[in-house]
């Protein structure tokens, strides 16, 4: 995968519409809002057992019906060791109603719930990073970096608040099968809640929606994304973000970021304003597309393509549907997760998980797995085909062979006898050790409040960002007629700290220098510093990482992400609390 643009490392993945029809409409958008009960009057008269599940008598009546579970869910304020995690609600932006259809945004889906990490004793912070995921990625995708950089703040004498988006298209989620099997303690809930062999605080699961659907969405572009951004950013008052608020992308997420600093909003206040720095993980940019391929002709992912935006608006797809696969693919890895979190060493018994193991390693039998291994095979970078989806999580206990992997189009490592049990070697335990420990990983895809995954990933978002990839549109272009506003590239004269990993190449990474103002501009702490200066622009070479790692890797002596960062912006910050 390396050497490759973000946009075009999903090639293999995004093919948009390829699963139109995942099933009907009624997804529950506000599962995740209490941080108690749902109805704990109706999970009183459940009278749930042991870990949580409703006992079922043995002597039931035959048509008693399926296992119903409380309605509960994991608390939106918990402390994590020395980090506090909470959840803070932001009005978005009300978006435009779709043109064709007619179909406006439901007022309840114009808003964005954001992931808050603070030191849990309450000290007032000194900066801010707004964090933003990448393709397919929810809040908890960064949880492990989240808190591994208030941890190193403050091992470095300082008080720092990381904030992490989770994008509106998150709310169109049913979760109500997951955040009870979180407070559950058991993935077996989870699965019958979405296979439709059990309820949920009495409620069935309604179903994905089809990319045919949800028509609003089509209008869910870059300019609404970045309306709901600026209003998180705007949780800081005005005279202070220059001084302490720094945005931080991951993959997808840097080209939204690098298009908030080059944006020049209705006010005529340029994004870059509001920033003291920006750091960017592992992607970059896309080239500019025309008007034609943004609005009729589509954008060419490789073997996929993403319809232009009158298709989109007119009949769909609305959102990302992995070829093959479908958002299903997202509902079942989490849970897996959930498996490996609460039953690590359990054999996996899911019917739907044997088919995603020969689609991915290969066609070859699959041997016995633990719910653990069965999770790390899928996302480590040995042996994951889909290189955007890696980490280094440890490696395979029991014999293992490389093989030709036709989605990753290179050699990769899987189990070359279905006779034997395998498990799994974490990767602290390795010499020398990896990144991300599986035992975290598993934590981090299973735990709510919100989730790891993007269920439903706006395609607008991705026709929009290439119609802006030079990050300096023509202020009379059909660009601009479009609402998309990315003018000010080149006066973007914030610093900017850049990490080049295992998934984009070193020369698209080093690019980035040559789209912005020369110099860090006047005012700011490093002023007049150029872009070949490490105070202006620093790329730091991470390759021995895979790419999920920079969001999900715990503070570790081999981990140089979060004090690189936190120097970053100790460096760039003014000094004193935000407020």
């Amino acid at each position: 995968m390396r050497g490759r643009c973000i946009i075009l490392g999903l090639t293999l993945w995004a093919a948009m519409g390829c699963d139109d029809d995942n099933s009907a409409a009624g997804a529950d958008a506000q599962a995740a809002d209490e941080a108690v009960a749902v109805d704990q009057a109706e999970a009183d008269a459940q009278d749930p057992g042991p870990g949580g599940d409703l006992a079922v008598e043995a002597d039931a009546a035959p048509d008693a019906g399926p296992p119903d579970w409380p309605a509960l869910a994991p608390p939106d304020d918990v402390t994590l060791g020395t980090v506090r995690r909470h959840v803070v609600w932001v009005d978005g932006v009300a978006a435009p109603p779709n043109p064709t259809t007619g179909e406006a945004t439901p007022p309840e889906l114009n808003r964005v719930r954001v992931l808050s990490y603070a030191p849990a004793d309450g000290t007032p912070p000194e900066a801010l990073i707004v964090t933003m995921p990448g393709f397919l990625g929810g809040a908890m995708s960064f949880d492990g970096t989240a808190r591994a950089l208030v941890e190193e703040a403050a091992a470095q004498g300082m008080s720092l608040e990381v904030q992490v988006i989770d994008r509106r298209a998150n709310l169109l989620e049913d979760l109500r099968g997951m955040l009870a099997a979180d407070v559950g303690g058991d993935g077996a809930i989870a699965r019958a809640y979405y296979r439709n062999e059990g309820t949920v605080g009495g409620r069935s699961f309604e179903g994905l929606h089809a990319a045919s659907e949800v028509s609003f969405m089509s209008e869910w572009g870059l300019a609404v994304h970045l309306g709901d951004l600026r209003n998180v950013i705007a949780l800081v008052p005005e005279a202070r973000r220059r001084g302490h608020v720094f945005l931080m992308g991951h993959s997808f997420g840097t080209a939204i970021s690098e298009l908030y600093a080059a944006w020049r909003f209705a006010d005529g206040r340029r994004g870059a304003e509001d920033l003291a720095g920006l750091i960017l993980l592992d992607g970059s940019l896309p080239a500019a597309i025309d008007e034609a391929a943004w609005r009729t002709d589509g954008v060419s992912l490789g073997i996929a393509s993403v319809p232009g935006v009158d298709k989109q608006r007119a009949e769909g797809p609305r959102f990302a549907a992995l070829p093959l696969l479908g958002a299903e693919v997202l509902v079942n890895a989490q849970i897996l997760g959930l498996s490996a979190r609460f039953a690590p060493d359990a054999v996996v018994d899911d019917p739907e998980f044997p088919p995603l193991y020969a689609l991915l390693f290969g066609g070859a039998p699959m041997p016995a797995l633990t719910a653990r291994t069965a999770l790390a095979l899928v996302f480590d970078d040995d042996s994951s085909p889909l290189g955007f989806a890696r980490a280094t999580l440890g490696a395979l206990d029991g014999p293992a062979e490389r093989y030709q992997n036709i989605i990753a189009s290179e050699e990769l490592l899987r189990p070359s006898d279905a006779t034997r049990a395998y498990a799994w070697r974490d990767a602290f335990t390795l010499e020398p050790p990896e990144y991300t420990p599986i035992t975290l990983f598993s934590e981090i895809v299973a735990s709510g409040p919100t989730n790891f995954y993007e269920w439903y990933f706006p395609t607008r978002l991705l026709n929009d960002v290439f119609a802006c990839g030079s990050a300096a549109v023509p202020e009379d272009g059909w660009q601009a007629t479009e609402g998309l506003r990315a003018f000010d590239g080149p006066l973007d004269d914030a610093p900017i700290l850049s990490f080049d990993a295992a998934l984009i190449s070193g020369d698209a990474m080093a690019a980035i220098a040559g789209r912005v103002a020369p110099t860090v501009g006047e005012g700011r702490p490093n002023a007049g510093a150029r872009r070949d200066d490490p105070r202006g622009f620093e790329l730091v070479d991470v390759n021995d990482m895979a790419h999920l790692d920079m969001g999900t890797a715990p503070r570790s002596a081999q981990n140089v992400i979060p004090p690189k960062i936190v120097a970053f912006v100790r460096a760039n910050a003014e000094p004193g609390p935000i407020e």
